[in-house]
């Protein structure tokens, strides 16, 4: 079997479509297009990249024999994961977990005052915030703008730490297996 049906044999084993692999590799899908078809080959950095996907070595890849591997739970790895990650991470966590609260709480606030303000404007009462809303306009139109910022940067900050927390997490617990040929 020529590298190029391995690969695509390979591929669809795994449920990969040719964009999929693409956008794990970096390349473009027609990159991989031809690979499969032969016209181009592989080069030896990327049939590793391709290898390290599919969790395979290279001669496995390239049609060698197929090795079984087992992998095995590593104790001190995963213990040593508990203890940084309850520590170092814990302690992270809380003071970002107060930062986006804060973020948060200030962006709504902002929002809040802002219509408590114009509400106070069309209909005065007795309360000194109204003299604000009178003297200072300008607090009206500024309020919502910083408000609005803050809390698009609380969704990005937010997004930007569940995404690589999933990933600091995911590449944390492959390394806590080991290889048993």
């Amino acid at each position: 079997m020529s590298v190029a049906d391995r690969l695509k044999q390979i591929r669809q084993q795994a449920q990969l479509s040719q964009e999929e692999l693409a956008k794990r590799l970096y390349v473009t899908r027609q990159t991989i297009s031809r690979w499969e078809t032969g016209t181009r080959e592989p080069s030896l950095s990327a049939l590793t990249d391709i290898a390290k996907i599919y969790q395979i070595s290279i001669n496995e890849l390239l049609g060698g024999e197929l090795i079984v591997k087992k992998k095995k739970l590593n104790g001190f790895a995963i213990l040593g994961l508990v203890v940084f990650n309850l520590a170092f991470l814990g302690t992270v966590g809380f003071l970002l977990a107060f930062v986006l609260f804060t973020m948060y709480f200030l962006g709504t606030m902002s929002l809040v005052s802002t219509v408590i303000g114009i509400y106070q404007m069309i209909f005065p009462s007795t309360f000194q915030t109204v003299d604000m809303a009178m003297n200072y306009p300008w607090l009206i139109l500024l309020l919502p703008i910083f408000g609005i910022l803050i809390l698009i940067g609380a969704v990005y900050l937010t997004k930007f730490l569940t995404r690589y927390g999933y990933r600091y997490f995911k590449y944390s617990l492959s390394k806590s297996y080991y290889e048993v040929s």
